[in-house]
């Protein structure tokens, strides 16, 4: 069973978000909208030291401001396969390690929750959400969509600013249980097959 979380009035909100090319991490005061705190940088292929440098620099907002982190928000994905299992297995070892409580959120709602949000899954793939809608997987970009890939001349990027209105009666789940939302296999994870039946058959010969 989830608890409801009860901050106090020094605690706050760490967000945690690396499923696009963009990691962004916020600090974020549910019971004072007016304080809120975000920054984000390109991962460049290495997502985990930027996560870590940007965390760093949240801690370092927190002591100046006299605040602490009293909850882990992080974004489960869809998106990069790899950035997002390095958000979410960062974010977990934080909460566990500090004994805080967490909660997932889907890229889709850091994007928007008004608009068609498309977002790139893999080579030539979309995973894309309408308005009330489950996700759907796609080979076409959405006209009209937000969200972001390589095709989308202005991306729209996750991100935890005017999430704060959403933190009503929030339940969280167990860390140990949370693990990011794939909508179809890592490339890394499918079997070659076809590569291993040619080997076999020229070893065969």
């Amino acid at each position: 069973m989830g608890k409801v979380f009860d901050l106090t009035d020094e605690e706050v909100w760490l967000g945690i978000s690396s499923s696009s090319p963009r990691v962004c991490v916020a600090l974020i005061d549910p019971l004072n909208p007016s304080f809120f705190w975000e920054k984000s940088a390109l991962a460049n292929h290495n997502a985990s030291s930027a996560i870590s440098i940007l965390v760093g620099e949240a801690r370092e907002v927190c002591h100046l401001a006299d605040k602490r982190i009293g909850a882990v928000l992080v974004d489960i994905g869809p998106g990069s396969h790899t950035g997002t299992r390095v958000g979410v297995s960062f974010a977990k070892a934080y909460a566990l390690g500090s004994n805080l409580g967490m909660v997932a959120v889907e890229a889709f709602d850091l994007i928007s929750t008004e608009e068609v949000v498309s977002i790139s899954s893999r080579k030539g793939e979309f995973v894309v959400r309408e308005v009330g809608q489950s996700p759907r997987v796609c080979t076409e970009l959405p006209t009209g969509s937000v969200g972001w890939s390589k095709d989308e001349i202005e991306p729209k990027y996750p991100s935890f600013r005017g999430y704060s209105e959403w933190f009503t009666n929030v339940k969280n789940g167990s860390a140990v249980e949370i693990v990011p939302a794939y909508y179809g296999e890592p490339l890394v994870s499918t079997p070659k097959v076809q590569f291993a039946m040619k080997n076999s058959e020229k070893v065969m010969r």
